[in-house]
């Protein structure tokens, strides 16, 4: 993922970083799902964020990454940060009430053993708000370049997730075919801008507003996508 790197330098790149369209469509997804079951007493982990949580209440998230850039991006931000592995989570088996794991499992090696972590440090009836891209029909260059292993297949994913411990109380599609489209339009040009090293003000305005726009149609495309049509999942489970 070298080619993400100028993100945690570039404050511009940051800033259009975490306003892409499939981001801001997660958020909204998490934050719909979220707010259904939360009470201010919770206790909640973002872990493999990076530069980008998607914990709806940042401020009360403890985000775990092992990427030291992105955890320094965040502690400058006010945020609490640990630095940890999903493989090894650093911290107390029954201490967590809520995990956020957004876009992750794709990218570990053995994400069964993510799967049994996440289980040990959750509380009983602790709650994980997990979202992974799907369908292999959709693989293109863009998973290689951004570093994925794999892209689960829905219904031999949900088996994995209850034998690893978990019930699954919701899950729907929150990505869809013409995501796919514009995610990969998205990565040819960041790489086609990949050796400059400025990206202006206005550049940065437009495309702020282009992705806003974009995340509209894709809302709008999750009326005709069904689990399966959808590139993400978004699953609520429970231990």
């Amino acid at each position: 993922m070298k080619g993400f790197d100028r993100f945690c330098i570039d404050k511009n790149y940051v800033k259009i970083k975490n306003s892409l369209f499939n981001y801001l469509n997660r958020k909204k997804s998490v934050r719909d799902l979220f707010y259904k079951f939360y009470n201010k007493e919770k206790s909640l982990i973002d872990i493999g964020s990076g530069l980008s949580p998607i914990s709806p209440v940042p401020e009360k998230t403890l985000f775990i990454d092992i990427s030291r850039e992105g955890l320094f991006y965040l502690e400058n931000q006010g945020y609490k940060t640990k630095y940890g592995s999903i493989a090894k989570i650093p911290l107390e088996s029954n201490s967590i009430d809520i995990i956020f794991c957004s876009e992750v499992l794709e990218h570990v090696d053995n994400y069964n053993k993510a799967f049994k972590e996440m289980n040990r440090v959750l509380k009983r009836r602790g709650k994980l708000i997990l979202t992974v891209p799907v369908h292999k029909k959709y693989w293109s260059f863009d998973d290689e370049f951004v570093g994925h292993y794999r892209r689960f297949e829905p219904d031999e994913f949900e088996e994995e997730i209850r034998r690893s411990g978990f019930k699954i109380i919701e899950n729907m599609p929150i990505g869809s075919r013409i995501e796919r489209i514009m995610t990969k339009l998205a990565v040819k040009l960041f790489k086609n801008q990949k050796d400059k090293k400025e990206f202006g003000q206005v550049k940065l305005f437009f495309s702020v507003l282009i992705n806003y726009i974009l995340y509209l149609i894709v809302r709008l495309s999750l009326l005709f996508t069904t689990k399966e049509s959808t590139s993400i999942m978004i699953y609520l489970c429970e231990k």
